[in-house]
């Protein structure tokens, strides 16, 4: 039923573009406003623009609900809340690499506590529910920080959720059909659309830690749910390799320096090992061309690997 997932996301859409709409017609306090780091001259944009992706996923949801009598389990639910709750005492008080794995797993925990989450994952983990269990709750928290620590330019972290939300989306649609699934991912794929109206260059919204980690973690969470646990591994290919890149170097708690930009707009390799750093090295980019080559390639990996899933 297309029709179904078309109104959903639309709905997501609409209601999170309506709410950075808003918020960016208000007086917006100083306290709000975050540097735009890879621009010349000063520019800033609304930092607390994720709020918007959690309006509109639950707004689509909600109408999900009441439209097509679908059933979403309150595990799902409550484990996208716990992720955004991370990120807002991330965007308050600031938390260690440590805190951020260590409560990114616990909010995983009401999600993968769903019969159908922990059940559909046998084939990669075996008949053992102790494992199915561990291999979620670490695949959960590993999806919400890999989405917040690949970011920092204008697109790219909603740019590259909505391409792994479409992938999984398409997945779901083709090999279950049940809007018990279907629809929540409509719901995320259009309040990332809507979102990215405001945060593509040049951004007048950023997703701030609230909007990084609801993404991934809700991203994760839907994916736990729908049993695309091996799509979801094969989706995060790119921030697997950021990963390692940056793991091969000495990990500290300090914020790690920015990319510098030139008077001509392209952007210099920052100074750590990084899948940005890589591709940098690589060719000269602006932050425009360098958002566009990250999405092609999730775009890439996306469709190989639905195409491969799809086909076994």
């Amino acid at each position: 039923m297309l029709l179904a997932e078309v109104l959903i996301a639309l709905t997501s859409m609409l209601a999170s573009s309506s709410l950075l709409w808003g918020a960016l017609r208000l007086q917006i306090k100083k306290d709000y406003l975050a540097k735009d780091l890879h621009k010349i001259g000063e520019r800033y944009a609304f930092r607390l623009g994720g709020i918007a992706v959690l309006g509109g996923f639950y707004a689509g949801c909600a109408v999900a609900l009441a439209c097509f009598r679908i059933s979403i389990p309150a595990g799902l639910i409550a484990s996208t809340m716990l992720f955004a709750l991370i990120g807002v005492v991330d965007d308050m008080i600031g938390l260690t690499p440590v805190e951020k794995v260590t409560y990114a797993a616990i909010a995983s925990v009401p999600v993968v506590a769903v019969p159908s989450s922990i059940a559909s994952c046998s084939f990669i983990v075996g008949k053992s529910t102790l494992l199915a269990v561990a291999f979620s709750v670490l695949l959960s928290g590993f999806t919400a920080n890999a989405v917040n620590t690949l970011a920092g330019y204008n697109g790219l972290e909603g740019g590259v959720t909505s391409i792994m939300a479409t992938a999984i989306l398409v997945y779901t649609y083709v090999r279950h059909g049940s809007l018990e699934i279907t629809l929540p991912l409509s719901a995320l794929l259009g309040s990332l659309v809507g979102f990215l109206r405001y945060n593509r260059y040049p951004a007048r919204a950023f997703p701030g830690n609230i909007g990084t980690f609801f993404m991934g973690g809700t991203l994760a969470s839907l994916s736990i749910y729908s049993g695309s646990h091996l799509l979801l591994v094969v989706l995060l290919a790119p921030h697997s390799v950021d990963f390692m890149l940056k793991l091969s170097q000495r990990f500290t708690c300090r914020e790690k320096p920015h990319a510098k930009v030139r008077e001509n707009g392209v952007i210099e390799p920052p100074p750590y090992r990084s899948l940005i750093a890589a591709v940098l090295s690589k060719a000269r980019l602006t932050e425009k061309q360098l958002v566009r080559v990250i999405i092609l390639i999730e775009g890439g990996v996306a469709a190989a690997g639905v195409l491969v899933l799809l086909a076994l």
